[in-house]
């Protein structure tokens, strides 16, 4: 079965990393609000997809683990009912 969130989760990984890479050396230097915060909105933006992306992923991973140890565990109770 097709599962749309791992894809997401990467994309969201990639663009994140790429966007803070941009703000963190320099790009669109007129991103950077006078007195709120010292750090350009890309790089802090960038972490925020990044975080997002991660814990996409990692909820994917443990799906599929309990996925996996569901299938085994159906597996086994029907091998031993015969």
């Amino acid at each position: 079965m097709l599962d749309i969130r791992k894809p997401i989760a990467w994309l969201h990984i990639v663009l994140g990393i790429m966007l803070a890479a941009y703000g963190y050396t320099g790009g669109a230097a007129d991103l950077r609000p006078v007195g709120i915060m010292p750090v350009n909105v890309n790089v802090v933006w960038g972490i925020v997809m990044l975080l997002f992306g991660v814990i996409m992923l990692s909820i994917v991973t443990l799906a599929e683990v309990q996925a996996k140890i569901d299938s085994e565990k159906s597996l086994t109770e029907t091998s031993g009912e015969s």
